[in-house]
């Protein structure tokens, strides 16, 4: 007995899904699914909206602030911190000496 393959069908099983925030959280992040509010506020984002969003540390923020810019069509500029800046806040700037007013 020989069974027959159906392109059609391997193209649809390995299709990326319709939605490409969601194709871009699972084959960048490796997530299946948003959590809470993510798809709402990635989906307001995306269509043009503001979005001044508080989560708590590991509340989900980074697909967030990442998704929206290549689900975009076209380019969208994306300012993220400088790392290098950041650790220059919150440190000693260099010619700081120890024990001298601040």
């Amino acid at each position: 007995m020989v069974r027959e393959h159906s392109a059609s069908a391997a193209r649809t099983s390995l299709s990326p899904p319709a939605d490409p925030a969601l194709s871009i959280l699972r084959f960048v992040f490796g997530y299946p699914s948003f959590r809470g509010r993510q798809a709402e506020i990635i989906a307001h984002v995306t269509a043009g909206g503001d979005a001044l969003v508080l989560m708590p540390t590991g509340g989900g923020k980074s697909p967030c602030f990442h998704i929206p810019a290549p689900a975009r069509p076209g380019v969208t500029p994306r300012l993220g911190r400088s790392p290098h800046l950041c650790d220059n806040a919150a440190g000693p700037r260099p010619g700081d000496r120890p024990g001298a007013p601040g």
